[in-house]
C-alpha cells in the first residue's frame, strides 16, 4: 500500500523510555520528508490499551499500529531482537538499514543518508 515513497518502520512500546524519547525526532523526520517518506509505527505493547493510551499521549501523526503478540509475529519477520528498532525500506520494497536503540540525531542521520544521497543520484 505504500510503494510510492520509503517506509520507516518504527517498533516501539509505551513502556520503553528511548522509544518514548526518539518520538520528536521520528515527528521531525517525517515533517522533513513527508513528500519521499512515510512513517509506521508498530507497537509492541502486550496490552493495546497501552497503546492506545501512548499514542494518543505523544499525538503520533504517522500509520500507528499494534503487533499483539499473541496473534502477530511481525516483530518476529523483520529480525527486532530490542526496541526502539527501525527499519527503513525503499520504494522498492529494499531493506536499506535497520538499527536499534536510539541517539539524539541518529534518526535523521540515517535517513538522510539513504534518502538525500537516493535524491541526488549518488549511492
Amino acid at each position: 500500500d505504500y510503494t510510492d515513497k520509503a517506509i520507516l518502520l518504527d517498533f516501539w512500546a509505551s513502556w520503553c523510555g528511548p522509544c518514548v524519547a526518539s518520538i520528536p525526532e521520528l515527528k521531525e523526520v517525517a515533517g522533513k520528508y513527508a513528500d519521499r517518506l512515510t512513517v509506521i509505527g508498530i507497537s509492541t505493547d502486550a496490552k493495546s490499551e497501552d497503546w492506545v493510551e501512548a499514542s494518543g499521549k505523544h499525538a503520533i501523526p504517522w500509520v500507528n499500529l499494534h503487533a499483539d503478540p499473541d496473534r502477530t509475529n511481525v516483530a518476529q519477520r523483520y529480525g527486532v531482537r530490542g526496541i526502539p528498532h527501525q527499519i527503513l525500506i525503499s520504494s522498492d520494497g529494499i531493506i536499506l538499514d535497520s538499527w536499534i536503540g536510539y541517539r539524539k540525531g541518529h534518526i535523521q542521520e540515517q535517513v538522510a543518508k539513504h534518502l538525500d544521497a537516493d535524491k541526488s543520484g549518488t549511492p
